[in-house]
């Protein structure tokens, strides 16, 4: 089993101080990863679950939870949006920003979620055969956090533009499994 820690980075300071960490972990042919935000979750719009996953559009407009995959040398990319109330998509590219699809090789997906005072925590796995990524792979980890006010806050592996990107290939990490 391959793990790895990552902190995400605001691309612009926040209006309150939280911390997010993502938990990645591959074994057997599924990459799970676990999300965990901690601080004042009372300023951020972070929806209760639904009752049902299903997927959706448009998730980055309020609190999201993002990956972004794709493999060493190819430009096409996925990109998988989550919704703490239980929207989902699963996105295929081309290319950067070009030949945007909803991607069919995944027709269901659940998450687990827990929710305590400061801190929150999501969970999902992946199966990397069903989305045929077999060889170096490369993945960028990214949330969007909605605030009270309506603001949102975008946060990244790494910021490499003059705005927010998630897109943007220079800000995937290859993984060493």
């Amino acid at each position: 089993m391959y793990t790895q820690l990552f902190s995400l980075r605001p691309f612009a300071p926040p209006s309150f101080p939280w911390n997010l960490r993502v938990e990645l972990a591959v074994h057997k042919q599924r990459l799970s990863l676990s999300y965990h935000l901690s601080g004042d979750l009372d300023a951020l719009v972070l929806p209760a679950f639904g009752g049902s996953y299903q997927r959706e559009e448009e998730l980055w407009r309020h609190t999201c939870f993002e990956a972004f995959f794709g493999l060493a040398g190819d430009p096409a990319y996925g990109e998988l949006n989550i919704s703490p109330a239980g929207g989902w998509n699963l996105y295929g590219f081309s290319d950067y920003r070009q030949g945007m699809r909803v991607d069919e090789r995944l027709n269901l997906l659940s998450f687990v979620a827990l929710r305590e005072s400061r801190r929150y925590i999501l969970e999902v796995s992946l199966p990397l055969e069903g989305l045929l990524l077999t060889g170096q792979l490369e993945l960028g980890l990214s949330v969007v956090l909605e605030e009270g006010s309506g603001q949102l806050s975008y946060w990244a592996l790494e910021h490499p533009g003059s705005k927010a990107d998630f897109h943007h290939r220079s800000s995937f990490v290859p993984l060493g499994c």
